[in-house]
């Protein structure tokens, strides 16, 4: 047990440790309603924009982080529009994750989000006997592919 407070404090900041929980929550609760609240989206937001202002270091990556949501929310917009397939809570969430990891990270966070959505639709077709017209969450993707990235350090510049 003291081992886990020891990871906890040396190993995972702040800053990651609210987004993993918002992550989960987020999850949950998407799993449950295929809706993701715009208040839990709003309140990770403050807290993530808190956590960066009120740590100099993490100040000069601020406006980057801020671009790469703009980028991430017209790109998810885009899909949003015309494919069908994701909701709008999806658009939003997807900018916000782009804000929390930046360009590096949520680059390779989205595309193992693709790869496990993709993974799991296919067992769910193939083995499960799923119908293709079959309905998946995808904030629970998008957060495994958030940890994974921001866990695994996979990003080029930490």
């Amino acid at each position: 047990m003291l081992s886990f407070f020891y990871f906890l404090v040396y190993y995972i900041s702040m800053r990651s440790l609210a987004l993993s929980l918002f992550t989960l929550v987020i999850s949950l609760i998407d799993a449950k309603t295929f809706r993701i609240p715009d208040a839990l989206l709003l309140s990770c937001f403050i807290v993530l924009v808190f956590l960066d202002l009120s740590r100099p270091a993490q100040f000069s990556f601020f406006f980057e982080h801020c671009l790469t949501a703009c980028f991430w929310c017209a790109v998810f917009y885009f899909i949003y529009q015309y494919s069908g397939g994701l909701g709008w809570g999806d658009v939003k969430y997807a900018a916000l994750l782009g804000y929390a990891l930046g360009l590096e990270k949520s680059c390779i966070a989205f595309l193992f989000t693709a790869f496990s959505a993709i993974f799991i639709y296919g067992i769910g077709i193939g083995i499960l006997g799923w119908k293709k017209s079959a309905k998946l969450p995808f904030a629970p993707f998008l957060s495994f592919g958030t940890l994974a990235a921001e866990f695994f350090k996979i990003g080029l510049r930490e």
